[in-house]
């Protein structure tokens, strides 16, 4: 509604109404909740679960590091996906024809200068995830960040678990964690 004439419109009650609709649809199974503390817990960085959401990969839920340096995330955070190992977890779980359309929408914008700025820099990171079976991002959307993410489904959703830090602490153990998340993700797979 708008309170005043020519004052700009306000959100009414209907709003919040259907946003906590949606969530409740949107549950994450309570073993992914628990993985997700389990990996937190494990590796002390900031972990979350993404999903797609158009051009994004969307944070559904998070658990941030208690370090005083860390990554801050809050779930309904949306990241670019060309630009983090979260987005290509989830890339990685399209076919080619599903990645070509989201390609001839995404803007390939530069956040920092390692971002992948197109397509075949994309794929190339996609090749090499899937080689190692993990993504690691390294500063491409963030400068100084590390991303490790590996994709996962449940319930028929594409997802990715993904645990993120500052460089200088999670660079070299980005094997380590990603072990972590593979061992978290086949304690809940039937």
């Amino acid at each position: 509604y708008e309170p005043r004439a020519r004052g700009g419109l306000y959100p009414t009650s209907r709003w919040l109404s259907l946003a906590q609709a949606i969530s409740e649809v949107e549950l994450l199974p309570e073993a992914v909740v628990r993985m997700v503390a389990h990996i937190a817990a494990e590796t002390g960085e900031t972990t979350l679960v993404g999903a797609v959401a158009g051009l994004h990969a969307i944070v559904m839920h998070v658990i941030e590091s208690e370090e005083p340096i860390r990554y801050f995330a809050e779930e309904g955070k949306r990241l670019p996906i060309h630009s983090c190992a979260t987005g290509w977890a989830l890339l990685s779980q399209h076919t080619p024809a599903q990645r070509e359309g989201l390609y001839k929408r995404i803007a390939f914008d530069a956040y920092t200068p390692q971002s992948p700025c197109d397509r075949g820099a994309v794929e190339a990171l996609l090749e090499r995830g899937a080689e190692r079976g993990y993504f690691v991002s390294d500063g491409e959307l963030t400068a100084h960040l590390v991303g490790v993410s590996v994709p996962f489904a449940v319930d028929g959703r594409q997802l990715a678990i993904s645990v993120a830090g500052p460089q200088f602490r999670c660079l070299g153990k980005a094997v380590a964690v990603a072990e972590v998340i593979r061992a978290g993700i086949a304690e809940i797979s039937p």
